[in-house]
Formats: structure tokens, C-alpha cells, sequence
């Protein structure tokens, strides 16, 4: 009895066993079927050598190809250069074209021009004018505007061209002055005893025309196209208002009021204003559109004066900083007890994109603290300062055009 049963064991096994040959065996041609009809498109030769595997060795070589091909793209991709322009501090700056910066050197007052294709400085003008603490280069960077102290503490601001050493001084204490280089004209506050004024004039200081009048006197200005935008100092302790003023017809509008360390930056187009407010002891930053009033917040950490607008408005730079140390703000770093480590941030308004572009380091320092930012047309250059030391720097965001150095006729060795 228990012979007959390990027979009958036997021989179901040996069914299932036979059953499942056969099944393999099938599915193995079912397999090689296939395979022979891909062989043309594999691209591996003759498939009987291949096995059941073809496309799967297919694949992981196809996507190890697209790896390193798609490393060796990214090798390629220009990275930004940092380029330090002058390492003394400077007072004002403005590139020239694609190939050329001009800057006035705070210790003397004097105009040197860098040559970016060669990274040669040369001094264009020597005038000697000591403690030049801010400059700005005016009538297409041909003239000078230099503001310096008195033993009084007076602001003295003296107009010049280059090469002319007969200077003009525009009213005592004016301050700050923003230039508009497409209507070529000056916006300035002029401080008196019982407050301030608004004043519009030429580069030189003349055909003054008084737009604003208040009885407070430390205002921060910018102005494009018929725009001046009219901000109080910003506080950690107080809160601010801003006023678009017409630069034609000296009329005025609140746009932003009661906001705690309110800076503000108007576009190139005159259509925008970029604004900083500080909460929770953070700068927070945003776009206000004139025309709407609405407000686009930019997700972004950082002050205005780490930012510039590109020239068609539809972008924005922030250098933003990296951490932030305890401190009360703005004021911490505006008064230079604080130092930052910034990255450069490039904001698409019209597709609301954030596009981190560098970290902003250098072999010289691990650390620079941007402001004053300025970028060429083409989005090729951006200078800015470095606060720790007023020196100046270039950040090349972009491999540039073949450029040909080109010279300055009144060049002072």
C-alpha cells in the first residue's frame, strides 16, 4: 500500500514538472518571437546573443548616454565670474557700453576708467578732491557731480565736466540726488532749517522747480520717466510713507503708508515700485503696479537696496542674504554694525519666477555683502559695491560678445 502511494506521488510531480517545461518553453519563444522582430531597431547585432535582455541592456545604456551627455552640457554652461574691478573705495559708478566702467574714487574724487576686455584701469581725470564720499556721472558720464563735507557738516555738492576744471555748486545741503539719465535731470531734497524740499533741476543745478515741500527732512528719492517716488527714512522704530510725485506737473499720491522700514525703487517704466517692509525683524520684499494697485510679494528676504531693475522692468536682482544675525533692521545694516554673505537671486515678474544665479563668493573673501547693484542693458554685467569695504566689484553673468577695448582720448596716466 504505501508503494502504490509513493508511485502515485511520484507521478503527479512528474506531470507538474513536464507541465511547467512545456509552459517555459513557450513563453521562452514567445519571447525570441519578439525579440527577432525588434533586432532592426535594438541595435545590437544578432539577437541570439542577446537573450530575453535586449531591452533592458537598451535602456540602461541609453539612459546612462543621456546622463553624461546632459553632465557634459551642464560642464558647459558659462558660470558667473566674479571680478573684482578696484579694491580702494569708491564713490560712483557706471558702465559704458559693453567694454567699459567709469568710477570716482572716494580718497581723491578722481575718474578712472576699466577696460573689461583687458582688465586694464586707467585715470581719465585727476582732480583731488579729498573725502568724495558720493559721486554720480551725468550728461552721458561726461560730467561729475561730487559731494563732500564741510567743517560744518554741510553737504557741498559741485558740478564739473571731465577734462574742465571750472566747477558749479548746487544748493547747500541737497541731499540725497538721484539722476534720471533718460530725461538727463536731477531730483534732490533740499534741507532748510524748517524741513525740506523737493526740487527738480538741471545736471548743473539750474532751472530749479520745487515739486513736494514737507516739514520732516530725511526722505529717500528715485525717479524714472515722470516718476519720482518719494519715501521718509527707513526706522526699525518708526513707520513710513511713500508719494509719487510727477516730475511735470508737481502733483502727488500716497502709494504706500504706514509701513515699518519702507524702502521703495521705481521701475525703469515708471509703472512699477519695488518696496521692502520689515516683518518679523526680516526685510520682506514685493512690487506695488501703480496703475492696478496691486501687490506681487517676491518671497524674498532682502532690502531694496540689494536690488536692481532691468532696463525693460521686467526683472529684478537681489543680492539676498544668506543668514541673518540677530539685530534690529534695517538699521543694523545700514549703520554697518552687520555685514551679510549674499546670494544673487533673479526675479521674472511676468512669469513669477525665482531663479537662484550665484552664491557670492569669491578667492579674496568668503563673503560679499552687496549694494548699489547696477546691470548693463544686455544683463551681461552687474557691478555692485561691497560693503564691507566700498570696493567694486563685477559679477559677469553671461559669456559676452568678442569685445574690442576701446581707449579714452584725455587718458591721465
Amino acid at each position: 500500500m504505501k508503494t502504490k502511494n509513493i508511485y502515485i506521488i511520484l507521478s503527479i510531480i512528474l506531470v507538474l514538472l513536464v507541465s511547467g517545461l512545456i509552459g517555459w518553453s513557450i513563453f521562452i519563444g514567445k519571447q525570441q518571437q519578439s525579440l527577432n522582430k525588434q533586432k532592426d531597431t535594438i541595435g545590437y547585432g544578432d539577437t541570439k546573443n542577446i537573450g530575453i535582455f535586449g531591452n533592458a541592456i537598451k535602456t540602461i545604456t541609453q539612459r546612462v548616454t543621456d546622463t553624461l551627455h546632459k553632465k557634459k552640457e551642464s560642464s558647459q554652461q558659462f558660470e558667473p565670474q566674479f571680478v573684482q574691478v578696484y579694491s580702494l573705495p569708491t564713490a560712483g559708478y557706471t558702465q559704458m557700453g559693453t567694454s567699459t566702467i567709469r568710477f570716482v574714487e572716494r580718497s581723491t574724487g578722481d575718474v578712472f576708467e576699466y577696460t573689461i576686455p583687458t582688465k586694464k584701469t586707467d585715470r581719465v581725470e585727476q582732480v583731488t578732491i579729498p573725502s568724495t564720499y558720493k559721486a554720480q556721472l551725468v550728461d552721458n558720464n561726461d560730467a561729475v557731480l561730487r559731494q563732500t563735507l564741510d567743517e560744518k557738516n554741510n553737504i557741498l555738492t559741485s558740478y564739473s565736466k571731465i577734462g574742465d576744471t571750472s566747477e558749479v555748486f548746487l544748493p547747500i545741503n541737497a541731499y540725497p540726488i538721484v539722476y534720471n539719465k533718460d530725461e538727463n535731470k536731477l531730483a534732490f531734497v533740499q534741507k532748510t532749517d524748517n524741513g525740506s524740499y523737493v526740487v527738480i533741476s538741471n545736471t548743473n543745478g539750474t532751472s530749479n522747480k520745487v515739486l513736494f515741500s514737507s516739514h520732516l527732512k530725511n526722505w529717500l528719492l528715485s525717479f524714472a520717466g515722470t516718476h519720482i517716488i518719494l519715501t521718509q527714512a527707513p526706522s526699525n522704530t518708526t513707520v513710513s510713507t511713500a508719494y509719487v510725485i510727477n516730475s511735470n506737473t508737481g502733483t502727488n499720491e500716497v502709494v504706500l503708508k504706514q509701513k515699518t522700514g519702507l524702502e521703495t525703487k521705481i521701475s525703469p517704466d515708471g509703472k512699477k515700485v519695488l518696496f521692502d517692509t520689515i516683518q518679523n525683524n526680516k526685510p520682506v520684499l514685493a512690487v506695488l503696479d501703480l496703475s492696478t494697485h496691486t501687490t506681487q510679494k517676491l518671497l524674498l528676504n532682502s532690502f531694496v537696496d540689494k536690488c536692481v531693475w532691468t532696463h525693460d522692468s521686467a526683472k529684478i536682482y537681489c543680492a539676498v542674504p544668506n543668514t541673518f544675525p540677530k539685530g534690529e533692521y534695517p538699521d543694523s545694516w545700514k549703520q554697518g554694525v552687520i555685514h551679510f554673505s549674499d546670494s544673487l537671486w533673479k526675479i521674472n515678474l511676468e512669469k513669477s519666477l525665482l531663479e537662484k544665479v550665484a552664491p557670492l563668493t569669491s578667492t579674496q573673501r568668503n563673503a560679499l555683502d552687496m549694494t548699489n547693484l547696477q546691470i548693463d542693458d544686455t544683463e551681461t554685467t552687474l557691478l555692485f559695491t561691497d560693503n564691507f569695504n566700498k570696493s567694486l566689484w563685477m559679477i559677469i553673468l553671461s559669456k559676452p560678445e568678442k569685445q574690442t577695448a576701446t581707449t579714452t582720448a584725455n587718458t591721465v596716466q
